[in-house]
């Protein structure tokens, strides 16, 4: 019988790490590299999910939303990487909720939050444990 590894079989999206909500990450103004993104139809409502893959300390890491704001900003930098502009991966910044409710990204500061590896984990069992939305769900 043949071992399942030498299938050739995907078993899912190639986002690889533990979650931690975006709000959380808002929170805490944690600095992210942003590797890449996917965007999905929502299941739940008629909209669209953003999954998106980061890195946290050189630790892989997985939050997801349905910001359109985001939406755009990875779409414009994809179409930006199509000229030949290199823009993935978006290294040293902070996800960021503005007046208008919705979710950007910005540059990280010395303000901002660089969790050693204990502290990721710290975030991770968070994001397990603890209802992230405090009824604020979905950013535009």
């Amino acid at each position: 019988m043949p071992k399942f590894s030498s299938l050739g079989i995907s078993t899912g999206n190639g986002f690889k790490g533990s979650y931690v909500a975006i709000l959380l990450l808002i929170d805490r103004k944690v600095v992210i590299n942003v590797e890449r993104y996917d965007v999905r139809p929502s299941r739940m409502h008629e909209s669209r999910l953003c999954m998106v893959q980061l890195t946290i300390s050189g630790r892989p890491i997985v939050t997801w939303c349905g910001s359109e704001n985001l939406i755009n900003i990875f779409t414009q930098a994809t179409e930006k990487e199509g000229q030949g502009e290199q823009c993935f991966p978006f290294e040293e910044c902070i996800f960021t909720r503005g007046e208008d409710g919705g979710y950007y990204i910005q540059d990280a500061d010395d303000s901002c939050f660089r969790p050693t590896a204990e502290q990721v984990d710290d975030l991770i069992d968070e994001s397990r444990h603890r209802n992230c939305y405090n009824g604020r769900r979905g950013g535009r």
